[in-house]
């Protein structure tokens, strides 16, 4: 085998499938540094690629057992958050949109008790979705956090 690519592909073969190159690759290399040099750099990286890894089974589970304490904190201080943000949003949620809602419903129904019904249950039903969406989000995100280390 005299041919310099034919020699390199065998190489990378032979690396790959974990062999020993032909005897015709050998013997090729014994006679051309180009090659001779290309085998020391496949050399080179696969030594590079079978390194230790950077985290070892401990690290990993020290790391693991961080995020999980870290992610329970950070559930604590969100219901502590939660209770003010609540009592604003209900505020604005109830207060303002009821008003112009029973002020639009009113005309068109023709009955107090209906409008009034009417927009307090269209402002539960926008609350309630908001809250459920909120409640998914955070739990998408942090699900995807954990995942991602295991």
């Amino acid at each position: 085998m005299n041919d310099c690519h034919e020699a390199q592909r065998e190489l990378r073969a032979a690396l790959l499938d974990g062999r020993q190159a032909a005897a015709g690759t050998i013997g090729h290399l014994a006679s051309c540094l180009a090659c001779q040099d290309y085998r020391h750099g496949l050399d080179a990286l696969h030594n590079l690629a079978a390194t230790e890894p950077l985290l070892t089974s401990e690290v990993r589970r020290r790391t693991l057992a961080r995020i999980t304490e870290h992610l329970a904190r950070r559930r604590g201080a969100g219901v502590a958050i939660a209770v003010p943000l609540a009592a604003f949003s209900v505020t604005l949620s109830l207060l303002l949109p009821l008003w112009l809602l029973f002020h639009t419903l009113h005309p068109a129904v023709g009955s107090r008790l209906l409008a009034a019904a009417g927009a307090a249950a269209l402002i539960g039903l926008a609350g309630l979705a908001s809250g459920v969406w909120w409640l998914l989000e955070t739990r998408s995100n942090e699900d995807a956090a954990t995942a991602s280390w295991r």
